[in-house]
């Protein structure tokens, strides 16, 4: 479990303020979100490909039982008639009996629902990723409207496991009384996002450096702290050296390898939440990991409540 009482404190508030987050420009804001949408389209198509292939893969069997299905069917009315005109063979019934073993009925019987609740299963995981990553892209990013940041961090939990899944397992613990706040959705959507992919290559270095683990954690959570929205992110990284910390929010500066960052993350982030009115903290622990702090305003007398 990672504390918030270890580590240097970190605040973005005097790196980023409303003034600096004026001077940006649309077709800026416009260009990151469209970066941000590159970036994720791979893995969502990966996502969307795999519940799918077992949809595709269901479907054939179901097909197939289906006609097994109608061959028993007929031979039951072939038995049918002859036993209403009183002209019952034996050859009737062997037909049938043989048709119920070639086709393995019993089989086929016992797995056909199974089949069609794994259907439903991997429908319902792509609606969810589909629904989720038009909420994730809406294009009005410029326009404030009423957000469920628990919405928001599902949404991007979702879009964003490809990045994830393979080195962390992702935990959320999200306030279902949390009031629902006026913000821009696109680019609370980008700051989340930003965090937990920063998240997931910490955690996915601090195992290439420890030999014997396979998987690292994050955990996501909100609550309501007085007239603020508060959430917090937190991974078993590594944590971020003392020596860079004051330098976390800069723009352009990273700590990865060249290709692997533009040092552009956490600067916009922090823009971001500075131009609602709120703040972007962030404490450290050697060896244990790193929590980043979001803090949004909730309106007063505001009727937004869940």
């Amino acid at each position: 479990m990672i504390t918030n009482t270890s580590g240097r404190y970190t605040d973005a508030t005097d790196i980023a303020t409303p003034e600096k987050e004026e001077e940006k420009s649309s077709g800026q804001q416009v260009a990151n979100h469209l970066a941000v949408m590159g970036q994720l389209a791979a893995g969502v198509a990966h996502e969307i490909n795999t519940p799918a292939q077992y949809v595709s893969d269901n479907i054939h069997f179901l097909q197939d039982a289906f006609d097994s299905l109608l061959t028993v069917m007929d031979r039951y009315q072939a038995l049918y008639q002859a036993v209403k005109s009183g002209t019952v063979k034996r050859q009737t019934l062997t037909d049938l009996e043989t048709t119920i073993e070639e086709d393995d009925i019993d089989y086929v019987l016992e797995q056909v629902p199974e089949a069609i609740q794994q259907s439903l299963e991997g429908m319902t995981r792509i609606i969810q990723i589909v629904e989720a990553m038009r909420d994730f892209s809406h294009p009005g990013l410029m326009e404030k409207k009423v957000v469920d940041i628990n919405k928001a961090i599902r949404d991007t939990v979702t879009v964003t496991r490809n990045l994830w899944k393979y080195t962390s397992d992702l935990e959320t613990s999200l306030d279902r009384a949390l009031p629902r706040i006026m913000c821009q959705p696109g680019e609370i959507n980008q700051v989340l996002l930003n965090l937990i992919s920063n998240a997931s290559d910490a955690v996915a270095e601090a195992i290439d450096s420890t030999p014997g683990v396979e998987k690292g954690h994050i955990k996501i959570s909100t609550k309501r702290v007085d007239n603020w929205v508060d959430i917090q992110i937190s991974d078993t990284g590594a944590g971020i050296p003392e020596a860079v910390r004051d330098r976390i929010f800069d723009p352009f500066f990273t700590t990865k390898p060249v290709g692997k960052g533009t040092g552009q993350g956490l600067a916009i982030s922090a823009s971001v939440i500075a131009s609602h009115g709120g703040t972007l903290t962030c404490d450290t622990s050697p060896g244990e990991g790193t929590t980043f702090h979001i803090r949004l305003p909730i309106e007063e007398n505001s009727d937004y409540e869940v």
